[in-house]
């Protein structure tokens, strides 16, 4: 799953023949990787809009306050002060540390610094699952109780 795309700045708008080859890279890989970017958060929605509508994700907590598309998983506040450990947004991110899923289905995700756990020896880690891989490997009898539910 996946591949990593270079040669491409995303802080400018894709032509049509661009974005064309990078969504269809996206559709066959399913997560895209381009490393190297610098975009501010207005380049980032920007980027992310010519693709669809973006999620306005509905927890204020961490929520930016000037651009209500970014949604930051982080123990560092807009200011980049460290978040005290009495605040409820601390104590979320605490409860999440090793296996985080919200908003996993949605299209865009970035990654700008990867968190650190003691239990790992170079960092942390983000990983990435192909849940049309993992329906395919289910036996026929759950596939068809999954395939009723709506």
């Amino acid at each position: 799953i996946g591949a990593e795309l270079t040669g491409v700045d995303l802080r400018c708008p894709l032509d049509k023949n661009l974005f064309e080859k990078i969504h269809s890279l996206w559709m066959e890989n399913l997560v895209l990787i381009f490393p190297n970017q610098s975009l501010n958060d207005e380049q980032h929605i920007k980027f992310g809009s010519q693709f669809g509508e973006l999620e306005v994700h509905p927890s204020l907590a961490h929520r930016s306050s000037e651009n209500k598309e970014i949604y930051r998983v982080s123990n560092v506040d807009e200011s980049g002060n460290i978040i005290q450990s009495s605040e409820t947004a601390l104590q979320y991110i605490n409860l999440s540390q090793l296996w985080q899923t919200d908003s996993s289905f949605q299209k865009f995700l970035e990654g700008v610094n990867t968190a650190w756990h003691r239990d790992y020896k170079e960092g942390g880690h983000t990983h990435f699952a192909n849940m049309y891989e993992a329906y395919e490997g289910l036996r026929t009898n759950i596939k068809k109780r999954i395939d009723r539910l709506d």
